[in-house]
């Protein structure tokens, strides 16, 4: 151990959420891990500088919160939406599942149920028309879970702090395949090709990064 640094052993508190949702009702939940650490501490800067080891002391798992469902037709899920209370809705084909939920509960990435097809490179994520190969959704800005038939299951959460819209399954989804990689001289011919289009001065790749200085953003 260096002079300038001290061994300590401290604990560690993580909190994770997670959700469990059937047709009957929506559960949030609370994990809590306690940790214990044995990391050496920079005595001048305070800095942690190296973790020796870290060891699972407690983990608890608490409800937060549970919310039921409520079978609603569409004209009722219409005039719940405009009632601007924070709901939530589950929809399984063509049935909607309607519940409050408080203003504040938010998905984020890691804990959304079930996988977001929207998110699988999917080759019809775009605004264009559907003739073009775009998706409603999209055009919609990813709102009204129940305007979109080929959604056969999903959820949305509206009136929210920050409401999200996650597609389970999806009678249109296509799998995009990965593009190809482009190299660094292919990537520079299409700057210098767009750089050319944009203006006939440009004859060469140094051009087009004295074209692009002079633009005003």
């Amino acid at each position: 151990m260096a002079e300038d640094t001290v061994k300590l052993t401290t604990t560690q508190i993580k909190n994770s959420f997670y959700y469990v949702l059937t047709p009957e009702k929506l559960e949030y939940f609370q994990v809590q891990k306690t940790f214990k650490e044995v990391k050496f501490k920079n005595k001048t800067t305070g800095f942690f500088t190296q973790v020796l080891s870290r060891t699972l002391e407690k983990e608890e798992t608490k409800q937060i919160g549970s919310y039921h469902f409520r079978k609603v037709s569409i004209e009722e899920l219409t005039s719940l939406r405009a009632g601007k209370k924070p709901g939530f809705v589950l929809k399984e084909y063509r049935d909607y599942y309607y519940t409050e939920i408080p203003e504040n509960l938010r998905f984020f990435s890691e804990n959304i149920i079930g996988k977001h097809m929207c998110g699988e490179e999917c080759v019809h994520l775009s605004a264009l028309p559907d003739s073009a190969g775009g998706c409603a959704k999209v055009r919609n800005h990813s709102r009204f879970i129940e305007k979109f038939d080929f959604i056969t299951k999903g959820y949305e959460s509206f009136n929210t702090e920050a409401d999200c819209f996650v597609v389970i399954a999806c009678s249109n989804y296509e799998h995009c395949k990965r593009r190809k990689q482009r190299s660094a001289l292919e990537i520079q011919n299409d700057k210098l090709a767009l750089g050319q289009f944009y203006s006939d001065s440009v004859v060469t790749y140094a051009d087009v990064l004295k074209l692009k200085s002079k633009i005003v953003y």
